[in-house]
C-alpha cells in the first residue's frame, strides 16, 4: 500500500470515529496527522469524487462520511483514491551487442505485472470484506493494546 491509501484510511477512520460530533475540518485532521492541511484536502477531494465524504468549506466546514461506515468497504476507499499496482519497472541500459539483455527486459516486466495483477486480486478480494466500521473498530483495539 502506499502512503495515499494509509492516510484515506486513518482519515476515514477519524471521520467514522467522529461521526456523531458533526463535520471535522482538514485543520484538525492535518494537525494530527502532523502534516499540512493541503495534503488532507488533496485525499479528501479524491474521496468526495467517490461519493464518499461530503464537505463543506468555509466556517463551520469540515468532512462527514456520507455513507454509514457500515457501507463502506476498504476497497471503497482504495478505489476512491485510484491506487495502480504497476510494477512500471524501468530497466538500465542493454547494451546492444546483448541480444539476451534486450530480449529479456519486456518478459521479465510482463512476468512482474502478471504476478502483481494477480496479488492485486487477492488485496482485493480482502479490501472489499472489510467495511469502515470494521477497520475502525481494529485499529481502535489495536490503539488500546500499544498505549
Amino acid at each position: 500500500m502506499n502512503s495515499q491509501m494509509n492516510l484515506a484510511s486513518h482519515v476515514m477512520a477519524v471521520l467514522c470515529h467522529k461521526i456523531n460530533e458533526g463535520a471535522v475540518t482538514s485543520d484538525e485532521l492535518a494537525e494530527g496527522f502532523g502534516t499540512n492541511p493541503v495534503v488532507i484536502r488533496r485525499i479528501i477531494s479524491l474521496l468526495k469524487d467517490a461519493s464518499l465524504v461530503g464537505s463543506k468549506a468555509g466556517v463551520g466546514g469540515g468532512s462527514v462520511l456520507l455513507k454509514s461506515p457500515h457501507e463502506i468497504t476498504m476497497l471503497d476507499i482504495y478505489n476512491a483514491i485510484n491506487l495502480e499496482n504497476k510494477t512500471n519497472i524501468v530497466f538500465a541500459k542493454y547494451s546492444s551487442r546483448c541480444e539476451v539483455g534486450l530480449s529479456l527486459a519486456p518478459i521479465i516486466s510482463d512476468l512482474l505485472d502478471e504476478i502483481s495483477a494477480d496479488a492485486k486480486k487477492v488485496l482485493l478480494k480482502s479490501l472489499k470484506k472489510i467495511t469502515l466500521f470494521q477497520f475502525t473498530k481494529k485499529v481502535s483495539r489495536k490503539l488500546k493494546k500499544a498505549i
